[in-house]
This record gives C-alpha cells, structure tokens and sequence, in this order.
C-alpha cells in the first residue's frame, strides 16, 4: 500500500509541457516506444521511468494529471489539445498501452477509406478510439444506422486499415 500511496503521490505533483509538435492522434514514435517498453532501466525508480516516458511520448502535453492504480497496472489521464488520454504502465514504469478518444476530422485516410469500400459506407460514424500497444496500432470505431437504437456496430482497424473485429454493440 505504501508504494502505491507513494506512486500517486508523486504523479499527482508532476506538471510536464514538451516542446515537439504532435497532433492529436498521432501514434507515438517507434524510438520512444521502444524506450519505454524496455526491461532495461536506467532510472532509479518507476516514477522517474513514467514521467520521462510520458515526456517522450507526448511532449505537448500540458497541466495536471491523474493517476490511478487498476488491476496492478497505473493509469495516467491527461488532456492533450482537448482530448483525453489514458496511458498505461506496469508499476515497474514500463510503459503497457495508449489509448485515445479521437474526433472525426483525425481519422486517418486509410482507416476512412476502407470503411467507405466497407459494407458500413453509408452509416454514421460514432465514437472514435486509438489504441497503441508494445506490438500494435488499432482504431476502433462505432457505427450505426442511427446511432441512437440498435443498429450500431463496433469496427476494429488493424495498422493496414482491415477490419479485423466486428461487434454489435
């Protein structure tokens, strides 16, 4: 309990703003990924690996942040040029997944132009979320005849912009 009191305590006071450009929805670069999702550590402690991860992953993040530990793992939420994001860490600080909610006009082309060559052309386009891992980029992307009553479908994109899961939602 005191290491979690501790990691929370610590995150709660940390205010970082970056100076590289990122636009919201960008994937995170490969260098820091593979920084952050290494065993190796040069950092003496868990929070100093999250914080300088954090750092490299979204230099222009700015204000407070809240951290959380859940199921063992710790969650950041930040607000990046009005979007929320959730960042995951193991609590030895390496970094675990990234997730966004995405507004429309952020959709990357190759993810619109295969839902326009999909059977889900013509719906509305709901919800959007990109998630990034160690190993993968994937948006998720609600849909719906109307998109209030039942008609409404859950599309994951894979990087090459294949619709890899459909689920009713």
């Amino acid at each position: 309990m005191k290491t979690r009191d501790t990691l929370l305590l610590v995150f709660s006071l940390y205010l970082f703003v970056g100076c590289n450009e990122q636009k919201v929805g960008d994937p995170i670069s490969a260098e820091s990924v593979e920084i952050c999702k290494s065993k190796k550590s040069d950092f003496p402690t868990a929070e100093a690996r999250i914080n300088y991860c954090l750092g490299l992953m979204y230099p222009n993040r700015s204000g407070d942040f809240i951290s959380t530990v859940v199921d063992s793992r710790i969650k950041i939420k930040f607000e990046l040029e009005g979007n929320f994001y959730e960042v995951f860490f193991s609590t030895r600080g390496k970094w675990i997944t990234s997730e966004v909610k995405l507004p429309p006009e952020n959709l990357p082309d190759r993810i619109r132009d295969a839902l326009s060559a999909s059977d889900y052309s013509n719906w509305t386009v709901g919800k959007i979320k990109l998630f990034q891992t160690v190993n993968a980029i994937a948006y998720e992307v609600e849909v719906g005849k109307r998109m209030i009553g039942t008609d409404r479908y859950v599309l994951l994109f894979n990087e090459e912009s294949e619709i890899i899961s459909v689920k009713k939602k």
